[in-house]
């Protein structure tokens, strides 16, 4: 059985789970009692409430969190490996042996700056671009050179990985 109430124009007994009142025709006829004590039944649906209206509230504004922190993750992450491939190069004053043995990354790093340092056409290329990126496939071919160059036994492991990097560079005609 539904609780009755009485309308808030005309003052009459009317049920609670209606949209207008029968006898005067208010729209919403029931008026909120704040002295009423509040039930359990009316916090949970205030908590369902809110928490449906934080959800879509959520999804709308942000769409899925998740794959946009994935993507974000990524680009940066893709970000910091393109700008990275030309820092940190250490081989500088090595030797072949050296050389042999660094990684990849290591290798394009001191590469790229070698041509730096030698070519200024180049660097104006990587300038006049803003992006370190130009440099990129110069420094894979110098790093060809040097690997063609070192590959047979005959080269002394003990020579200075500087020297084969500047031939290989007059060679290319990076100089």
């Amino acid at each position: 059985m539904a609780n009755l109430t009485k309308c808030k124009t005309c003052g009459k007994s009317i049920s609670e789970n209606i949209n207008s009142c029968p006898h005067c025709g208010e729209k919403n006829p029931i008026a909120i009692d704040l002295n009423r004590p509040v039930s359990k039944k009316d916090i949970k649906e205030l908590i369902i409430g809110l928490l449906v209206a934080i959800l879509v509230l959520s999804y709308v504004m942000g769409g899925d969190t998740t794959k946009e922190n994935k993507k974000a993750i990524n680009i940066d992450n893709e970000k910091k490996e393109i700008r990275a491939w030309y820092s940190n190069g250490t081989l500088h004053q090595s030797s072949i042996k050296e050389w042999k043995l660094a990684t990849s990354e290591n290798k394009l790093a001191t590469s790229a700056d070698w041509i730096m340092s030698v070519n200024k056409s180049i660097e104006k290329k990587v300038t006049d671009s803003g992006t370190m990126d130009t440099l990129m496939p110069y420094s894979i071919e110098l790093v060809s050179c040097i690997d063609t160059a070192i590959s047979d036994n005959n080269t002394a492991d003990s020579e200075n990985s500087t020297t084969i990097a500047v031939l290989c560079m007059s060679l290319l005609k990076y100089d």
